[in-house]
């Protein structure tokens, strides 16, 4: 699902997304386009152009798409070849993809294990059309992005 307009160009493999219809405006009927794209493993593509030494910056904005990308990079065994990864999280962009909010304080914490240094991102408490999107059954809607720091034991 895509759309153009003055706010910029926008998509999602999802439709229910918080810029799905309108793109960064408000409207009652659907402009957005619906396309087919070709995908590839991300993890074949890595083991086939890369090797675990080798200097790897990612960075990975793909509107929603990246918590099941995130999650096969680990399962396939090369999320931490990533030197420095940079997750922008989509999960309050739509109601799909609402239940992976605690992967962006999660996942940094948990590859910080094996050095890789990454950033997430997200923007929703700055985009009003995002933060309306919000799944509006969800307790913690106000809620601030969980973070789990490192912090020495000193006991």
């Amino acid at each position: 699902h895509a759309h153009r307009d003055e706010g910029g160009v926008g998509s999602s493999l999802y439709d229910k997304h918080a810029y799905g219809k309108c793109g960064s405006q408000v409207c009652e009927e659907d402009q957005s386009e619906t396309y087919e794209v070709e995908t590839e493993d991300i993890v074949a593509y890595l083991r086939r152009v890369a090797k675990p030494q080798d200097v790897i910056i990612l960075r990975m904005d793909i509107e929603g798409a990246e918590y099941e990308v995130a999650r096969r990079m680990i399962t396939g065994g090369v999320a931490c070849w990533i030197d420095f990864w940079e997750f922008e999280g989509h999960s309050m962009y739509s109601p799909a993809t609402a239940k992976y909010r605690p992967v962006d304080g999660v996942l940094p914490w948990l590859l910080r294990a094996c050095g890789v240094d990454m950033m997430v991102q997200d923007w929703y408490t700055e985009d009003v059309k995002v933060f309306d999107a919000w799944n509006h059954s969800d307790p913690c809607r106000d809620c601030p992005l969980p973070v789990i720091l490192d912090t020495p034991d000193t006991s």
